[in-house]
């Protein structure tokens, strides 16, 4: 449930991410978020993929490219050595704290969770999960909602197999939550 002055997050596989603060405004009413599919047209361009390159990949590397300024610029340490020239000693940077240091981190923080959801998604996609449960509108998204796997998980089983495995024992789990959303109960 979101609280006043939360960040919400919107991201979904093939379609640009969006940020939200809530407002006293938002907290009685349902949030309704738009988001712009991802469109790069070039001009008198015909483009190919080489490799095998999934949709989740291509918009991975879209975002890092379209952020590569921000996440290529360092976070300025705390402490840190002597200043040249100095000598021998300790220095401290009180710009670390600063508001755009402190922003700066918190958007390098955003964009690597969009990237592990991106992930999830992509791996965890809802006509992976409907071919292998049956289930369809509420019930998947009731599903995908209860039983989803976490980014470290699904790095760690890289294989699909694995996903389908878990999926079932999922689904199995699910059959016995009383008021589910299956097809047919």
């Amino acid at each position: 449930m979101a609280e006043l002055g939360n960040l919400l997050v919107a991201t979904y596989s093939g379609y640009d991410f969006d940020t939200i603060r809530v407002t006293p405004e938002m907290l009685n009413d349902t949030i309704m978020v738009r988001m712009n599919p991802l469109i790069n047209e070039l001009p008198n361009a015909v483009v190919t993929a080489k490799g095998d390159y999934s949709g989740y990949q291509l918009d991975s590397l879209r975002r890092r490219m379209e952020h590569a300024d921000l996440l290529n610029k360092a976070n300025i340490p705390a402490i840190g050595g002597p200043v040249p020239g100095s000598g021998f000693g300790v220095s401290f940077s009180l710009d670390r704290f600063s508001k755009r240091e402190k922003n700066k981190r918190k958007a390098k923080e955003i964009f690597e969770m969009i990237e592990d959801e991106s992930y999830i998604n992509y791996r965890f996609s809802d006509a992976l999960v409907a071919k292998y449960t049956g289930l369809e509108n509420d019930g998947l998204i009731e599903f995908m909602n209860l039983y989803r796997p976490t980014y470290d998980w699904l790095r760690d089983h890289q294989v699909e197999e694995d996903v389908v495995d878990y999926i079932n024992k999922k689904l199995k789990a699910y059959r016995k939550v009383p008021g589910n959303k299956l097809k047919g109960s």
